[in-house]
C-alpha cells in the first residue's frame, strides 16, 4: 500500500496523463496535421502519420489507468514495473529528440507524469 504522499503523487500523474491526451490531440490537429494536407487528400503517408500520432494517445490512457491503480496498490508488480520502465525510457528519449529540434511543449507529456511516478517510488 503506497503512502498518502505517494497516492497523491500517483493521482497527479494519472491526471497529467489525461491532460496529455488532450494536449497531444490538440497539437496534432493544430500544428502537425494541417501541413499534411499539402500531400493531398488520399496520400497514404499523410494518413499513416496522422494515425501514428493519434495512436500515441493509447499509451497516455494506459498510463493514466495504471497510475490510478498504483495509487491504490503501489507499483509492486514486476511486469508493471517493466511496462513503466519501457514507457519512461521511450518518453525520455523522445523528449530529447524534441529538444534537439527546438520544440518544448511535449516535454510536459513526456517527462512530467513519468517523473511523478518515479518520485512516488521515493516517498
Amino acid at each position: 500500500m503506497p503512502s498518502p504522499l505517494s497516492t497523491l503523487i500517483l493521482y497527479l500523474a494519472s491526471g497529467a496523463n489525461i491532460v496529455s491526451v488532450i494536449g497531444h490531440t490538440q497539437m496534432g490537429y493544430n500544428e502537425h496535421f494541417p501541413p499534411l494536407k499539402a500531400l493531398g487528400p488520399r496520400n497514404a503517408s499523410a494518413e499513416v502519420m496522422k494515425n501514428g500520432w493519434l495512436s500515441v494517445n493509447v499509451t497516455y490512457v494506459m498510463m493514466a489507468i495504471l497510475t490510478a491503480k498504483w495509487a491504490h496498490t503501489g507499483l509492486t508488480d514486476p511486469y508493471e514495473k517493466a511496462m513503466f520502465a519501457c514507457a519512461a525510457v521511450m518518453q525520455a528519449y523522445m523528449g530529447t529528440r524534441y529538444i534537439k529540434i527546438g520544440i518544448y511543449k511535449p516535454l510536459f507529456a513526456l517527462w512530467f507524469a513519468p517523473g511523478l511516478v518515479a518520485g512516488s517510488l521515493l516517498v
